[in-house]
Order: C-alpha cells, then structure tokens, then sequence
C-alpha cells in the first residue's frame, strides 16, 4: 500500500455495504461537490470506470472478475468492519429501515425471519452474505478464475487484493480513517465526522445469544482474519501519516512533494500536475476466465423476425449459448448480461433466478437458450455469459466470457416511441369537476394513420433439395486471395419455386478442401439467384467466389443453400467440384 497520494488527481471508493461507506461518502462530497460524486452504483468496477472517467470521484458498491486490478490513475480507499458487528447491522438495517422491494432474499427474508433462524438458514443468497462476505469481495484481484482456491489461499488472496489500496480503514477507528483520509488528500480536515445511514433498533454484538455469535464466528474466520489485517494496514497508514505532518510541519514552507495536496477542484498542486497528468488510465482486457471444465465455445443472437442479431425493438430474441462440458455437473448456473456501449448493464439474468439449474449428466456439447422480448433502444449491445457451480457459491467459475456476442437494434415494431426502453403506456384524459364531462375527449388519430409495418421477407422452409450448379466453363488458375465472378448455370431439378429474395432466399455457395478432403472453408461467399427460380427451371447468373490465401491445388465444391435453414449438398443433393490451382498473390496484406 504505497503513498502515490500527490500523483493521484481522482479518488475511487469501494464501498462496502454497512461500515460507515454513507458517511465517508457525505466527505467526499462536501469537498469535491455533488455534482463531481457518482452515487448508487452497483456494478462491476470495470463498467463503473469507463461509463465515469470524468468525474472526481467514483463511490459505489463494485464487483470484481479474477486478475482485475485497481486502476493506477485514482487514489483507492476501502473500509472495512467486523463480520459478527457487519452482519448484525445488515440484519436489523434490512428489517428496521429498508422498504420491501423484492429481488434482494437477503433483505426480504431478514424482514420477516428472527436473527435466530437468518442467521443458521441455508437459503443460498443469505448464506453468501453470512459467510466471509469481505473475503469473497476481494479475493478475485488476486486470483486467475481458473481452480477452486483453498479457505487459505482465499484468505491470502483477498489480503494482497488490500495491499493495492491506497487507505484500508477499519470501523472501529472510523474517526481517524477520516482524519488520515482528509490529510493524504490535502483537503480541510473534519470538524465533525458525519454519521449517515446508521442503523437504528439493532443490539450491540455482545448482547446478542452465545450461540448465533459462535455460529456466524465460525463462518467467518477468513473475515475475521482479514479484519484484523485490515487493522494492522490502517494503523501502520496513520503512523506514516503522522510522521509526514510532523515533517511537514518542521519544514514549513519547503516544495516537498510528498506533502503537496489536491486542490479543492481536485487537481494536486505544483508540479504534482505533470506527474498525474502522465499517468494513463487503465484499459481491461475483455474478461475470459474459468476452469473451463464446462466452458462456452460460441453464441449467437438471432432474433425471430430479423433471423439475425439486427433486431427491432419488441422483436422476440433468442441468445443461444454452446456450452461443451467436459464432465458431468449436476449443479450448474449459466447467466447472461446484456451491455451497452457505454459499459452499463442493461440486463442481466441466470437459470437459477428463473427457478431453474442446468444438470449435465455426462460430457457433451450442448445448445442453451435464452429468449425474451428485446425492448430495448436502438444501438450496439454486447453479450456476457457465465458457467458457475450453484453448490459452491464463490470461488469458481466454469467459464466466464464477456463479448461472447453482440446484439443490434436497428428498428422498431409498432408505434414511433424515444429514448431508451420501450414501455406500454395507456392514455386517459377526463375533466375535472362534476359539470364538465363533454369538454374534453380522446379521439381516433383518423383514417390517415399509418397502421400497418414491413418488417421482414421469410420465404417457406424447402421441403426438396435437388438442384445442380455448373460451371458454364473451366475454372482458370486463381491467385491467392483472389475475388472472382465466374459464369455458372443453377438448375432446380425440385418442384418447388426457390425465392430470391427475403431472409431465407436460394444462395450459390461454395466450400475449398485440401488434397486429403479436409474442408478448409466451410461458409463460401453468398450470390443470391438474379430471380426465382421455378421447377425445372435454368438460370445464369455470375457466381463470386473468393479463392484461399496459400498457393497450391485444391477443391472447389459448389453448391445451394436457403439461407438460415439447410446446405443443399447436406441434404442430399451432391455438390459440384472441380480442382483449381491457386498461386502467389499481390503482396498487399489480405484487409481484416
């Protein structure tokens, strides 16, 4: 936990719930100002950072994916509190003060059980709060997400995670964490520490029965441990804060560096300045960890009208996730999150709060599917998936894969609507006073209200793939990385009429495979028929094909396909080969 006070022009706080994080918050912002403090923030650190870089100060209560590290550009604080005084606060916090608002178990069920039967539940949301809760908090900073960890080598875990704070307080020298905080940012120091949000009706930690305290004392050695760990860290910051204000103040007057302060507006004073102004903010890589003994190979986003990630909004869309297991799990959560540009979480949801969990019974590939109404606003959205055990609570995941895909909505079913969800309102106009009931109505928008939408063409599912692609001439030598349009002739040998046109058209494609039959690319380029094409029907048309980028001689197999449903060489129908010779190419880099 270094001193890099004077570098550090921003301030992130990592506020965890019920010790004193309201009250640190109320001096954060009595100095820096409202208006330069986020507030209410639940969510990865990750997302919290890119959607607020530019304010002052970051407070919220943050979650962290393994190998995360604090960003380098801000002073980072955290306050810790004793579990058994933590967790009793949360309890009479949650029954005592907070309205009923469902979705929180660990809230609701405090409302309406005794400490008693909360404290010994196993209800699997109770049980993470009630258990090295702290720990479980940190530890991901220090950890790879790749195997279950041992209690000690969590508990170690979560002790370096600390170590990368620039102040760790402790509740019990709440007081001074202010004092010291207020000295090594420079700012006045506090009068009057606030007291915000504290808990009232709760019974002190001794007070309550030797058996409820025993218990949640066991559960949490690791949070005890690490309490004290807390202690030493913020007792050893005071001493080196004293010392610097002792040495500050017998060389009044001197540009030490080490003693210079932020300004009220937040920037650090002298030349503090180039040195912050030198330090670039942190960039995460795209989150992909886990043990991967049941990871996610692919997803897709296909929406039911678009047949494709391009959705409208209130279109029904589908998320569909491969999950390959390479051993069977009976209790396994998968969850998605959908992320807008802007890194917030638009939604988020897994099997387990819809009421389920996946039980893979042997090794497998597997399909899982997520579907819901998309009504959400126009714009790129990126899609999170996650594998976890459900038995194990924290401390392993399968796999865990952010970007795994992306969904765009570039439109809209029925009536123009703004902003950034899509509601349902209805609309009532009435009077008011009893003798005014004709002045006033709602009427029809009239007969020039534009009440039907083109949406979407979907042509019927084939029911026959029998047609022929040909050639109308040998294929020449190509070179490597060579787009060409070479004549053809397709043929429909079936007694149904191909369409060229909506979303599941007749294509011309192709696939290139090596000497041994390897298929080298599977999903050729796509030549839509220049019409439909009726049974027994011929037509020409110039096909584009795309030749391989490594000189040498391979297959060309050509073939049809109706778009989002079957390959015609698949189903029956052989395709069309012929060998081509591919050379040496420009030497212009292929475009990405």
């Amino acid at each position: 936990m270094g001193n890099a006070r004077a570098m550090k022009t921003k301030v992130l706080f990592d506020h965890i719930y019920k010790a004193a994080g309201s009250s640190v918050e109320r001096v954060l912002v009595d100095h820096f100002g409202h208006e330069n403090v986020t507030f209410g923030l639940i969510e990865p650190l990750s997302h919290a950072l890119a959607r607020n870089a530019g304010k002052a100060v970051i407070t919220g209560h943050f979650s962290f994916v393994p190998g995360q590290r604090l960003p380098v550009d801000r002073y980072a604080i955290t306050l810790l509190r004793h579990p058994v005084d933590r967790l009793l606060s949360h309890y009479y916090f949650s029954r005592n003060h907070v309205s009923k608002r469902g979705g929180n178990a660990a809230v609701e069920l405090a409302k309406i059980r005794s400490l008693d039967e909360y404290v010994f539940c196993d209800i699997p949301e109770v049980r993470r709060l009630l258990q090295n809760d702290q720990s479980m908090h940190f530890l991901p900073m220090r950890w790879d997400g790749s195997r279950e960890l041992s209690p000690n080598e969590k508990l170690a875990a979560a002790k370096e995670a600390l170590d990368q704070y620039d102040l760790v307080g402790a509740y019990e020298e709440f007081d001074d964490f202010v004092q010291v905080l207020a000295c090594d940012l420079g700012i006045p120091s506090v009068a009057e520490v606030p007291r915000v949000n504290v808990t009232q009706g709760r019974i002190a930690a001794t007070e309550i029965d030797a058996g409820i305290r025993r218990r949640l004392e066991e559960i949490n050695e690791l949070d005890i441990e690490l309490y004290r760990h807390a202690l030493g860290l913020f007792r050893a910051k005071r001493h080196d804060v004293l010392r610097r204000c002792a040495m500050h103040s017998a060389a009044r007057g001197s540009d030490d560096a080490a003693v210079k302060s932020l300004s009220a507006s937040g920037q650090p004073a002298g030349r503090a300045d180039s040195v912050a102004d030198a330090v670039e903010p942190q960039v995460l890589p795209v989150a992909n960890f886990g043990s991967r003994r049941i990871e996610l190979v692919s997803a897709a986003v296909i929406g039911s009208v678009s047949r494709d990630y391009r959705v409208f909004t209130g279109e029904v869309v589908s998320v569909q996730l491969i999950v390959r297991a390479h051993e069977p799990a009976l209790d396994v959560i998968v969850g998605i999150q959908v992320i807008e540009a802007s890194s917030r979480i638009v939604f988020g949801a897994n099997c387990r709060t819809l009421g389920q969990l996946l039980e893979i019974r042997m090794a497998g590939d597997y399909l899982v599917e997520f579907r819901f109404r998309c009504d959400i606003g126009y714009g790129d959205y990126s899609i999170s998936a996650n594998l976890r055990r459900a038995s194990h609570g924290e401390g392993e995941f399968y796999h865990w894969r952010e970007q795994i895909a992306w969904l765009s909505v570039i439109g809209n079913i029925g009536d123009h609507w703004e902003g950034t969800t899509k509601l349902y309102p209805q609309i009532k106009c009435e009077p008011i006073g009893s003798n005014a009931r004709s002045r006033v109505a709602l009427v029809g928008a009239g007969a020039g209200w534009d009440a039907s939408q083109h949406l979407s063409d979907h042509a019927p599912l084939l029911l026959e793939f029998r047609g022929i692609v040909q050639p109308t001439a040998e294929v020449g030598p190509l070179r490597a990385n060579e787009v060409r349009a070479i004549e053809m002739t397709v043929r429909n040998d079936s007694t149904e009429t191909w369409p060229s046109t909506g979303l599941q058209r007749v294509c011309v494609s192709y696939r290139w495979l090596d000497g041994d039959r390897n298929v080298l690319v599977y999903d050729g380029e796509r030549t839509p028929l220049p019409r439909d094409v009726d049974p027994g029907e011929t037509v020409r048309l110039w096909v584009v094909v795309k030749s391989l980028p490594t000189p040498g001689t391979f297959t060309l197999s050509l073939t049809l396909l109706q778009e989002y449903y079957e390959w015609f060489d698949e189903m029956g129908a052989p395709p069309v080969e012929r060998a081509v010779t591919i050379g040496v190419g420009s030497t212009m880099p292929e475009p990405q």
